[in-house]
């Protein structure tokens, strides 16, 4: 049954980060479908034939007044047509599939909170929230998507966010269904060692020996890049071999380039921008490294596993969910927590840990593809329908 499906995000860009990126694949995924797509965001261009792109003109300032006027004008627009679906993936009400990609507002508070340096600049941040509009709108917003009786079916991104649900506002077990988000597994898989590991590994100057830690991430701070940085001297005194750490993303290095030159470990830390393909990345690093206070899902996670890495994160990622065994990865409590940080990363030092992380990606990483979730995301719409007419 070909559908005529909305997708809201507020970016369709996939250079952004994880929401962008999934909002693309899925819009993508549902056109080979055979579904009609119409993508209403505030930027963004289509990625493909068969993808209607709208623009909803927003004030660009405040961010307040960018957010509730590109609210408005999807709800404006929605309202001229008609759809058998209407996928919302941020905070728009007014949809019959609630996909919130950013997790419950409240939880990313208390993520945020964690990742503050200082009592006093949690205070500060909390004053800052407090006088921000732009903060209540959003939970303003999301109370009502939680209590519109037109939201026909819930999806959360993870165990993780299916708790914050049940825990923040009034919704029940039996409506949410995980489904978590899927990956490109022709772009993100095993094999891709073999077809890009030397080059890539030269190209950053890695000598043989040396061990490779990568995080990707664009924000250093909610993502644990302090912790990461000041984990680094319990780390060499555990480890006698060569290693660096390279983070990768858009954000401002200062702030943790001049903590690593505190600590004497400036030699062992590579900041790069941003990159569009990360695959060859994946290829040349042996550990995937996310000490974050929090995460919806990590999706970059999931791209690391599928590529034969066995990632080091927190219970805070969403994605923690799916590692399964020592194989996989290792899951610390606390991001904090320097040496748990400092344990878990030596044990991927072993030859023998990172083969049999390689291994387990090589029998589990198509369960992570792109086409198993958009399955499942098409198996929801139809029960929608179902009940629609029913």
């Amino acid at each position: 049954m070909k559908l005529k499906i909305a997708l809201i995000i507020d970016k369709f860009d996939y250079r952004m980060g994880g929401a962008e990126r999934y909002a693309r694949d899925l819009a993508e995924g549902l056109v080979r479908e055979g579904h009609e797509i119409h993508v209403f965001c505030r930027r963004g261009q289509s990625s493909r034939e068969g993808i209607v792109v709208h623009l909803i003109p927003a004030i660009t300032y405040p961010k307040y007044l960018r957010l509730l006027t590109f609210v408005r004008g999807v709800r404006k627009h929605l309202n001229k047509d008609d759809f058998d679906i209407v996928h919302g993936l941020g905070y728009n009400p007014g949809v019959t599939v609630l996909n919130p990609h950013t997790g419950v507002e409240q939880s990313w508070i208390e993520g945020d909170d964690q990742s503050r340096e200082s009592s006093a600049a949690l205070l500060w941040a909390r004053l800052v929230r407090f006088l921000t509009p732009r903060r209540h709108l959003i939970l303003s917003l999301q109370r009502r998507q939680y209590r519109d009786s037109g939201v026909r079916a819930v999806i959360a991104i993870s165990e993780k966010v299916k708790s914050d649900m049940m825990r923040f506002h009034p919704v029940d077990d039996d409506r949410i269904e995980v489904i978590n988000n899927g990956i490109d597994i022709q772009r993100f898989n095993p094999k891709n060692r073999d077809r890009y590991r030397e080059a890539a590994r030269n190209k950053l100057g890695l000598a043989t020996d040396e061990i490779l830690i990568l995080t990707v991430t664009n924000n250093f701070r909610l993502k644990g890049i302090y912790p990461a940085v000041r984990m680094l001297p319990a780390l060499m005194k555990r480890v006698k071999v060569p290693f660096r750490l390279l983070i990768v993303g858009r954000d401002d290095s200062g702030p943790y380039q001049r903590q690593a030159e505190r600590l004497a470990v400036s030699d062992r830390v590579v900041f790069m921008n941003y990159v569009e393909d990360v695959a060859p990345l994946y290829a040349a690093a042996d550990i995937f490294f996310l000490p974050t206070f929090y995460d919806s899902f990590a999706l970059v996670a999931l791209e690391a596993i599928a590529s034969g890495l066995p990632v080091v994160t927190t219970k805070n990622a969403g994605a923690a969910a799916v590692i399964e065994s020592r194989d996989m990865g290792w899951v610390v409590d606390d991001p904090r927590d320097h040496e748990a940080l400092a344990e878990a990363l030596s044990y991927y030092f072993s030859r023998e840990a990172q083969t049999k992380a390689y291994a387990a990606a090589g029998k589990i990483y198509t369960r992570f593809s792109s086409t198993e979730n958009i399955r499942r995301i098409q198996e929801v719409y139809r029960r929608v329908l179902s009940q629609r007419q029913g």
